[in-house]
């Protein structure tokens, strides 16, 4: 996939040389920056920034060359400019694959800052990722360099952008999506989680989990265990893997899910507010543990079980989140804004005291359409 990603990059360079939109006559006066990671400076009055970058006369469509230049600056734009001063070429953003922010810089800062930055440059793509960092510092996850993956940035917004279909642990918000979620009423930020780990005794980038936020500061981090429901009650399951533990007479079972809509709708009767979550699933069996057909009863019961667990999941990780954060990462004030304006205007001034004590009642279907029969 990551050759792929540079095989497209040295395209959109091309063509854009070919085409004349571009003022410059070589790649070798510019360098591309492939990844960025935001920190805070070392005298906590500014930021400090690490750009990943490449230069494309040394690296060809197998391997990229990279490295990383570092600045400090009083606002995101001064730090950035001050890294030019390093380098004799331009820097080029338009094909920057993800920002990385610092959990002090998250939790400290308004996220909304560094989108406001991001959004008002006209060389930037509103389809970048933005991921927060669980190490020290974001830089660490830029430095986690190996034999088989040097580019970090690309790296990380590969395993963003296609995990959602694997793993069920990886929300996707490009800063377009972010920006708008930040201006919605009170609606809550919920952004990737990443950490170092070791692979074959290298270090590596981890998805972990995601970070929560309130008022567009990071208030604590969620792990994959629970993850995965909160993204099934944002309906942003598009693929992954529903396992059914060894219970009620069957052994450990896998099933891979190949499409998942989950529908949320309120009612508003004698003040009070109930929220209905309809969570339809579909399914293959990916792994039963026993060499024969699957008979049509059991079937039947696999499917119960699966909903019963998906109803369970998801009722306790927004209950969880009503009692632990009081953060309305599930988007409840948005649907009611949307639906009925009037009703909004008139919990809006509330919504945090509100939101704590919803009601919420998770119905989910999960249908098997495929056993995986091997004859």
């Amino acid at each position: 996939m990551i050759k792929k990603i540079i095989t497209i990059i040295y395209l959109l360079f091309f063509s854009l040389l070919l085409s004349g939109c571009w003022d410059y006559t070589s790649l070798d006066e510019i360098t591309i920056v492939s990844g960025m990671a935001i920190d805070q400076s070392e005298d906590k009055k500014g930021y400090h920034v690490s750009l990943e970058i490449f230069d494309t006369t040394e690296s060809n469509k197998e391997k990229i060359k990279t490295a990383i230049i570092e600045s400090n600056g009083i606002t995101l734009f001064d730090a950035i400019r001050n890294a030019k001063k390093k380098i004799t070429n331009k820097l080029y953003f338009a094909n920057i694959a993800v920002i990385i922010v610092s959990e002090q810089v998250a939790k400290e800062k308004n996220i909304g800052e560094i989108i406001d930055w991001y959004l008002r440059d006209a060389e930037h793509r509103e389809t970048l990722s933005f991921v927060i960092s669980k190490e020290k510092t974001a830089k660490d996850l830029l430095n986690t360099k190996s034999s088989t993956n040097n580019a970090i940035g690309l790296l990380i917004k590969e395993i963003v952008t296609e995990d959602q279909t694997v793993t069920i642990s990886v929300i996707h918000n490009e800063a377009y999506k972010i920006y708008n979620i930040l201006n919605q009423k009170k609606e809550s930020l919920v952004l990737p989680a990443f950490r170092v780990t070791t692979n074959n005794n290298e270090k590596a980038v981890e998805a972990d989990g995601l970070a929560i936020f309130k008022n567009g500061k990071l208030i604590d981090f969620i792990d994959d265990d629970k993850s995965k429901y909160i993204l099934f009650a944002n309906n942003k399951v598009k693929g992954g893997i529903l396992t059914i533990k060894k219970d009620n007479n069957i052994d450990n079972i896998s099933l891979e899910i190949t499409n998942s809509k989950t529908k949320t709708s309120f009612t508003y009767k004698n003040n009070q507010l109930k929220f209905f979550i309809n969570i339809k699933t579909n399914v293959i069996v990916g792994e039963y543990g026993i060499n024969d057909e699957i008979p049509y009863k059991q079937i039947t019961k696999l499917e119960k079980i699966a909903a019963n667990k998906l109803n369970k999941e998801v009722t306790e990780i927004i209950k969880y989140v009503q009692e632990k954060y009081n953060s309305d990462i599930f988007g409840f004030s948005t649907i009611i804004y949307r639906k009925d304006p009037k009703l909004w205007k008139k919990l809006k001034k509330d919504w945090d005291k509100i939101f704590k004590n919803i009601e919420v009642e998770v119905k989910s279907e999960v249908k098997i359409i495929n056993t995986s029969y091997i004859k």
